[in-house]
């Protein structure tokens, strides 16, 4: 991995509360055993993104958590505004859903909202190994809403066997080689609105700074006439790619690694002046009856074992940083503190009541 400048990321600190939790360990039949506490003929619902990813959560963490435990997972497939919506709408009283995996935009909203839990991080037995920068991005207003279970990271993927120079920096984008064969995503979808954010990271700036924002959103008039596509979804984004009516496209580099082993001809590029991390993490719901398992749960989601079969099936880096990855998939992907030290984070508080206006500009440059 290449060197970083230096980025100081301050972990948010836990929020210890009264609760006295007891671990789990029991076996699948039920019985309590000396390590912990049986939770047969419990449920726990959790949320899930669907396809591939939903498989490789069951088998990286469902299962053993149902082993160990005795309990049932019931998975809600979705995304994260469906989840949003439901718990929104119980208002921190026995909501529909135990826990829910989000990505920071919406935990920002959701904590505004009073839905979710404070995480009691001494409840975690493998807090101590946690990626310092990841779990900084489950934290709102230095409270520690969640723990960070992957992180997929936006920057360039590209058609290897179309671009005869790899791209190494968010200015590549301009270069005339790509010129009507690039896709930028509208600001709807996650990876264009972290675009904006990597643009203005880029030149030393600030989303809460409107001046610099104004320059980004500059940068993007003078590429309008090069773009010539505008996938709204990840799927859109692949296809673009696959098909060559895109070279190069700011995307995540899980995908691309993904995309890379399915056999086509991609390849994904950190821009030296830092990708902008897209971490997801798991989130007790307020008002839940089931505290005691989702904690179980959290336990789980944090275990190294579980985080490696987690990574080695989506490729993308793992919350615990003592997770060993094969060789291979080490080499590919930036998954350690030190490689995040010039990636940036989206700056929610700033950019969500910023959301309307910023995608009518979108529009009006790229769509008239």
């Amino acid at each position: 991995m290449r060197s970083k400048a230096a980025l100081s990321v301050l972990l948010a600190g836990g929020l210890t509360t009264s609760l006295a939790l007891t671990g789990c360990a029991g076996g699948p039949s039920g019985e309590a055993t000396d390590e912990g506490k049986s939770f047969a003929g419990q449920t726990l619902r959790v949320t899930a993104y669907a396809g591939a990813w939903q498989d490789s959560f069951v088998e990286a963490f469902v299962e053993p958590f149902e082993e160990e435990t005795g309990a049932t997972v019931e998975i809600t497939s979705g995304a994260d505004a469906d989840w949003f919506t439901q718990l929104r709408a119980a208002g921190g009283s026995n909501p529909p859903l135990d826990m829910s995996v989000f990505t920071p935009s919406t935990v920002f909203q959701a904590v505004r909202a009073g839905v979710l839990e404070p995480v009691d991080t001494a409840q975690l037995d493998d807090i101590d190994d946690m990626s310092e920068f990841l779990m900084s991005t489950a934290a709102v207003d230095g409270v520690q809403y969640g723990v960070p279970l992957s992180n997929g990271n936006l920057g360039l993927g590209y058609r290897e066997d179309l671009v005869p120079e790899p791209p190494s920096s968010w200015s590549d984008l301009w270069d005339p080689q790509y010129c009507g064969h690039i896709a930028i995503s509208p600001i709807t979808y996650a990876a264009g609105l972290q675009l904006i954010a990597g643009l203005v990271h880029a030149e030393g700036g600030e989303l809460s700074n409107e001046a610099d924002v104004d320059a980004a959103f500059a940068k993007l008039e003078d590429l309008a006439s090069c773009v010539s596509s505008y996938p709204a979804d990840a799927a859109s984004v692949t296809s673009a790619l696959q098909n060559g009516d895109a070279w190069i496209a700011p995307f995540y580099d899980s995908r691309i690694f993904a995309m890379q082993a399915a056999g086509d001809p991609v390849d994904f590029a950190y821009p030296e002046e830092g990708a902008v991390a897209g971490p997801t993490g798991y989130y007790i719901a307020s008002g839940t009856p089931n505290l005691e398992l989702a904690y179980a749960f959290l336990n789980v989601l944090t275990d190294p074992e579980n985080g490696r079969v987690f990574s080695e099936q989506t490729f993308a880096a793992s919350g615990n940083d003592t997770v060993e990855y094969p060789a291979e998939l080490a080499d590919k992907i930036a998954h350690t503190d030190e490689d995040y030290e010039t990636f940036t984070v989206v700056d929610y508080e700033a950019a969500v009541p910023q959301m309307g206006e910023w995608q009518t500009r979108w529009s009006e440059i790229f769509t008239g």
